[in-house]
């Protein structure tokens, strides 16, 4: 019975072991067209795929047939009926020698039981088969050798040649499951025979698992742990790269990516530790197969590369007798990328930074804190501030960006540069605060010739020769720490990829390193415009604290609290729209009017004081002492904070 129409839907099932997408357009398959932009499809009603360049139509005989070097139809309906149904009967196969052939299989097969078990029964295992064919077969190497396969191999694998073809079987956990053998001469058709059934992938042993009754975990089969294996379309291949010291499986066919992906997922335990490399031949079925593979080993999660072929070079085993060192070149290209990539991971280990660690020793103990302008401050940050993420949050009006605007001056004065980000004030308003303050700071008598910031943006002109002299000493006195303040204002156009450009950039001009300022986290320019302010806020913490570590400078970024804390005492709480503060900053602080969170706290009236009664409270201090609370008289009007009970510089 002709089963022919019954085979050709399976057209469907061998397009996706071949790894194409049969629900979009794909690389035509005819070997003659260079098809260099997807130009055949699937029509899944008459079951046979169309190129629309080249105008070839095949269905699956037609694909079998080029793939496996089949010529005629009996051939490559065989071979599909074999793949999809089993053994062909004799009364489906019209085929007088393929009969006169399969009874002579028969009768070897029974002989080989007889004379082994001494039974009547007849055995259709392949196994049985197999040792039938080994039994009259010619006990030489000749073919093997000639493809440069040595004894020790044609032993471990169980190759062996009869008069026209060799052999080689297919195992998995010692059981022989199929083979595949090979015409030894041009002459002999077809060029491949293989057993009945689908084939399988052949040496799989070397990634399947067994379970350890000892150590209770599941453990290679094999000696393979964390080395590439090569990954061939057919064995002679695989057979090569074993003898250049490689491991190697085949797939027997390049449709039969599928298998050995699913033969991954069935032994993840094994395939994990493991680095594939795929080895197609170098044509269209062989760049196909590599194709499917690397996607295949993607989506689960599988390191896999690729063995390039140059131009020219055939396959490996044709390349390995016409110029051994040319393949040895390409495999120690890839052995090389995997040692690379295991001494670049070794790296990561503690063990391997120890010298870096205390040849940094000298370095380290040179190294001091940043000032702060603060004596109290300095003493519980061990010096003042170092490379980190410092994080300092409080209520609207407390004065948070006065404060650390003041901290940037000292430093920018007398330490290192400052890169200090304003989201919301612009750069004239910053100067202005600082103008105010440093007049403050010069007026100490607190005449009331001091400058406030209104003053200076309105651009007010001094009354008297005293304001004059004033303003003429606040210019020059503001102008060095202004030398090294840099500020950049932005609206909705500064987020954490920005800041990080600007420090790169500035240590290239600068030749340093600044401390960088946030002000504030809240209004920097989201990753993503569909996330929630939370999570944009997260992600900017995330990125301050890279950049802190990835250019060794000290961030300083200031938060803001919502108004269920005006009344409150300061605490972790207050950060909680930010998870990634409390966990990513090295040093918290929030600040708070001194009272506030004790009964009849009243949050105007400790406002409307001159000065203000500040506490700045130490939340969090990821190399220190872990808690202080500091007491500051904030004078809001000239923008100026001094430790509590001191006179002012």
């Amino acid at each position: 019975m002709d089963k022919r129409n019954e085979l050709k839907p399976y057209l469907e099932d061998y397009l996706r072991q071949k790894g194409v997408n049969i629900l979009k357009a794909f690389c035509c398959l005819n070997p003659a067209h260079d098809d260099k932009h997807p130009s055949m499809r699937c029509n899944r009603k008459n079951h046979t795929v169309h190129c629309f360049s080249c105008g070839v139509t095949y269905d699956i005989f037609d694909l079998i047939g080029i793939d496996y070097g089949l010529t005629y139809f009996p051939e490559q309906y065989r071979k599909v009926y074999e793949m999809f149904y089993g053994e062909i009967p004799l009364s489906q196969d019209d085929s007088g020698q393929k009969k006169k052939e399969k009874k002579e299989l028969r009768s070897r097969r029974y002989s080989a039981e007889t004379a082994e078990k001494h039974g009547n029964s007849l055995v259709r295992d392949k196994e049985t088969e197999l040792r039938a064919l080994m039994h009259r077969a010619k006990q030489n190497n000749e073919y093997f050798q000639s493809r440069g396969i040595g004894d020790e191999l044609c032993k471990k694998y169980g190759l062996f040649e009869d008069d026209e073809r060799a052999y080689m079987p297919l195992f998995e956990g010692g059981v022989c499951t199929g083979w595949c053998a090979r015409a030894k001469s041009d002459g002999v058709k077809p060029r491949y025979k293989n057993s009945t059934g689908g084939m399988g992938v052949w040496n799989s042993d070397l990634f399947t698992t067994s379970f350890n009754t000892q150590s209770g975990e599941s453990v290679l089969s094999s000696s393979t742990n964390g080395e590439n294996i090569y990954i061939t379309e057919g064995i002679i291949n695989a057979l090569t790269l074993e003898q250049m010291g490689c491991k190697a499986v085949a797939l027997c066919g390049s449709q039969n990516v599928q298998k050995l992906l699913t033969l991954c997922e069935q032994n993840a335990a094994a395939v994990n530790r493991l680095r594939f490399v795929a080895c197609g031949d170098n044509d269209r079925a062989g760049e196909s197969m590599n194709r499917a593979l690397l996607d295949g080993m993607k989506e689960r999660g599988l390191s896999c590369t690729v063995l390039a072929l140059g131009d020219g070079d055939g396959d490996i085993n044709d390349l390995y007798l016409r110029d051994r060192e040319r393949l040895r070149s390409y495999v120690q290209a890839v052995e090389g990328e995997h040692s690379r990539d295991i001494a670049n991971y070794l790296a990561d280990a503690a063990g391997a930074s120890l010298d870096a660690f205390f040849a940094e020793g000298e370095r380290r103990a040179k190294r001091k804190g940043i000032s702060t302008g603060f004596d109290s401050l300095d003493d519980i940050l061990d010096g003042g501030i170092y490379s980190g993420l410092y994080v300092i949050g409080a209520i609207s009006s407390l004065g948070k960006t006065s404060f650390v605007l003041q901290v940037a001056d000292y430093i920018a004065e007398h330490s290192a540069d400052v890169l200090f980000f304003s989201l919301e004030q612009s750069r004239f308003e910053l100067i202005a605060k600082s103008l105010s303050r440093t007049s403050a700071l010069l007026d100490t008598k607190l005449r009331r010739c001091a400058f406030t910031a209104r003053e200076l943006l309105r651009g007010d002109q001094p009354a008297n020769e005293m304001v004059q002299t004033l303003l003429e000493t606040t210019k020059r006195t503001y102008a060095q720490a202004a030398q090294g303040m840099f500020l950049r204002e932005g609206i909705a156009d500064i987020g954490a990829q920005e800041i990080r450009e600007a420090v790169r950039q500035h240590i290239a001009m600068r030749g340093a390193a600044p401390v960088v300022v946030v002000d504030y986290l809240q209004i920097l320019k989201p990753f993503d415009i569909r996330a929630t302010d939370k999570q944009n806020t997260d992600r900017a913490v995330v990125e301050l604290k890279r950049i802190s570590r990835d250019f060794d400078v000290p961030v300083i970024a200031i938060s803001s609290f919502n108004r269920d804390n005006y009344r409150s005492a300061v605490s972790m709480e207050a950060f909680k729209e930010s998870g990634a503060v409390e966990y990513s900053s090295d040093v918290l602080f929030g600040m708070q009017l001194a009272g506030a969170g004790e009964s009849g706290f009243d949050v105007n009236a400790a406002k409307g004081k001159e000065p203000r009664q500040v506490e700045l409270v130490m939340l969090k201090n990821r190399n220190g002492i872990p808690y202080a609370k500091l007491k500051f008289d904030y004078y809001a009007k000239f923008s100026l904070f001094s430790e509590a009970g001191s006179a002012r510089k």
